[in-house]
C-alpha cells in the first residue's frame, strides 16, 4: 500500500469508538432522557441492548451505564431484558432466516460438529456448556439457534442462568461506580472555599475529599468474573472439547466392530 492509502485505513481506524467512548455517549444520553422524566430513558435503553446483544458485542460497557443511571433495581431489570430479548432476537434470526447461512458458515468447524452430535441426549446441558466456553456471543448465539435439539426455552434458560450472575456483576459495578462520584463530588462542594475559589480562579479545591469504604463483595466479585474469564472458561472448554473427541472416537470404533 501506498502511504495514502495506509493513512486513510488508520484514520478509519481511529475512528472506531472503544469501550470507554461507547460507555461516555450512552451515559450522556441516558442522562438527557432521564432528565425529561417519564420512563423513556429505560425503554430506548432497553431496546439499544436487544440490537447490540443480537449484533454480538459485549455489552459490559453499556450494563455498567446502566447501572450508573438507572440504579440497581431499574438497570437489573434494564440489563436482565435487554440481554435475554437481544439473545432471543438472535436466534430467531438465526432459527427463521439465516439457518442455511450459519450453517454453512459453522459446518467446517469441528467444535460446533461435536457440540451437535452432543445436543440430541443433553440439550440443556450443551447449551450451558456452549454458552460458558470462550466462543464470541455472535457464535453461540446463532450457532446454538441452528441446532434442533435447542429448543426456544431451552435456549432462554440457559441464556438466563449464563448471563444474569454476570449482569448482576457489571449493574453493581456501575452503581458504586455513581454513587462513588457523587460523594466525591459533595467532597469537593463542601471543602470549597471563598478563599480558593478566588485564587483559583472559581475552579474547586479539594484537600481531603470524603470517600465511601471499598465494597468488598464488589471487588471479590468482579476478580472472579475477571479469573473466570481468563482461567476457569477456557480451562471447561478445553476438558469439554477432549470429552467430546472421546466420546466421537469411541462411537466411531463402535460403529466399525458393528460393520465387521
Amino acid at each position: 500500500f501506498t502511504w495514502e492509502y495506509r493513512h486513510a485505513i488508520l484514520t478509519f481506524f481511529k475512528s472506531i469508538p472503544n469501550p470507554d467512548q461507547i460507555k461516555s455517549k450512552v451515559i450522556s444520553t441516558l442522562e438527557q432522557l432521564q432528565s425529561k422524566g417519564g420512563h423513556k430513558g429505560l425503554i430506548y435503553y432497553i431496546i439499544f441492548l436487544m440490537i447490540w446483544e443480537s449484533i454480538g458485542i459485549s455489552t459490559v460497557p453499556l450494563e455498567t451505564a446502566a447501572g450508573m443511571i438507572f440504579g440497581v433495581q431499574k438497570g437489573l431489570f434494564a440489563n436482565g431484558i435487554g440481554r435475554l430479548g437481544g439473545a432471543m432476537v438472535a436466534y430467531s434470526l438465526g432459527r427463521i432466516f439465516f439457518k442455511g447461512y450459519v450453517r454453512s458458515k459453522l459446518s467446517d468447524n469441528e467444535i460446533l460438529s461435536l457440540v451437535e452430535k452432543s445436543m440430541t441426549s443433553r440439550p440443556l446441558r450443551t447449551s450451558l456448556t456452549m454458552k460458558y466456553s470462550i466462543f464470541p456471543e455472535a457464535i453461540k448465539n446463532y450457532g446454538l439457534s441452528i441446532m434442533t435439539p435447542v429448543k426456544p426455552w431451552i435456549f432462554a434458560l440457559a441464556t438466563f442462568i449464563h448471563g444474569f450472575p454476570f449482569t448482576i456483576v457489571w449493574t453493581n459495578l456501575g452503581w458504586d461506580s455513581s454513587m462513588r462520584l457523587k460523594v466525591n463530588e459533595m467532597a469537593k462542594r463542601a471543602t470549597a472555599t471563598p478563599e480558593d475559589d478566588l485564587i483559583d480562579a472559581g475552579s474547586t479545591m479539594v484537600s481531603s475529599p470524603t470517600t465511601l469504604p471499598p465494597n468488598k463483595l464488589l471487588g471479590v466479585a468482579v476478580v472472579f468474573v475477571t479469573v473466570w474469564g481468563i482461567v476457569g472458561s477456557p480451562a471447561i472448554m478445553a476438558l469439554w472439547i477432549r470429552d467430546l473427541r472421546k466420546n466421537h472416537t469411541n462411537e466411531k470404533k463402535k460403529e466399525e466392530k458393528r460393520q465387521n
